[in-house]
């Protein structure tokens, strides 16, 4: 594969290894399917804000900026 370099597109590359030239990632989604599961049920008991943007308080409300805000302070003391 690596003597492939740049000189032929990644999906040849794939093909080679693999025998596919598409992707499919069900199976991992198949396996962290339980952890993914549980993950929504932890925040959405929690009411954790789903927001990927650490420290932006996007699209919350005050009452959970708040909520946020006192965890965060907890943690680091």
């Amino acid at each position: 594969m690596l003597q492939m370099g740049s000189s032929r597109p990644w999906p040849d590359a794939m093909e080679v290894l693999t025998g596919q030239r598409e992707m499919d990632a069900s199976g991992l989604l198949d396996y962290f399917k339980p952890l993914s599961d549980w993950l929504q049920r932890e925040n959405s008991r929690t009411n954790e804000p789903l927001d990927w943007l650490k420290g932006s308080k996007a699209g919350r409300t005050p009452d959970q900026t708040k909520r946020l805000d006192k965890r965060r302070s907890q943690r680091q003391t």
